[in-house]
């Protein structure tokens, strides 16, 4: 399974811990830098970009 964890510090204790867990259980995880990620929730498409790039990858 794909995970994204939305997080501003990827360094933080428990977003390391989350990303270890994860990991450990065989999953593929990515820490995404939130203050990166546009999300357009008002329209009849909604959608999430990162990085300006279309987010759709988990």
């Amino acid at each position: 399974m794909k995970i994204a964890i939305f997080a501003q510090n990827a360094n933080l204790y428990s977003h390391q811990i989350l990303l270890e867990t994860a990991q450990s259980m065989g999953h593929e995880v990515e820490i995404i830098d939130t203050l990166k990620v546009y999300m357009n929730v008002t329209s009849h498409r909604p959608q999430a970009r990162y990085k300006g790039k279309k987010f759709d990858r988990v």
